[in-house]
């Protein structure tokens, strides 16, 4: 794949902080419970976390789709997906430029595409309630709008990045 040192490390410094907003809503037990109480039991998973992992893989997907890039793991477009999931994974994989590459070439590929069917790729083309992305409806209903925005400001840096591989 033909994807420059310097896409890269943009890339991933933005995914880093959707990573870094991720583990912090997930060691926010105020949080947590609030979402356990209220939404776990309707959404049909077993884990908080592995729901809100769920809505992130999920916005970030949304992001490529409204951008019109069909989910196709194997572009440079996607490759900030990818890199939140295989960092989600593997944690010493960051900021890794050769190992990343290695992966999103190679065997992780799959695994990745495994995980989005399991969420289910219809899933990323419809919105949630009154908001385009997933994460936002919970946010809207457990956090307060500082989070949102933060979140909102994030996926915006990230679709950006991803828009301009074109």
């Amino acid at each position: 794949m033909n994807l420059s040192k310097e896409y890269f490390t943009n890339i991933t410094q933005e995914v880093e902080k959707i990573i870094t907003f991720y583990e912090s809503l997930c060691n926010n037990e105020d949080f947590l419970s609030k979402v356990k109480e209220k939404a776990l039991p309707y959404w049909h998973i077993d884990s908080i976390k592995e729901l809100i992992f769920d809505c992130f893989f999920q916005d970030l997907a949304r992001c490529l789709v409204g951008l019109g890039y069909d989910i196709n793991l194997k572009t440079k477009e996607t490759f900030g997906f990818f890199y939140f999931y295989a960092r989600y994974h593997n944690k010493g994989l960051k900021n890794e430029y050769t190992k990343s590459i290695a992966l999103f070439d190679n065997y992780f590929y799959d695994t990745v595409e495994d995980t989005l069917k399991k969420i289910n790729n219809d899933k990323v083309k419809i919105s949630v309630g009154e908001d385009i992305f997933s994460m936002c409806s919970v946010l809207k209903d457990f956090a307060d709008d500082d989070h949102k925005q933060k979140y909102l400001i994030m996926l915006y840096r990230y679709a950006s990045l991803t828009a301009i591989t074109k």
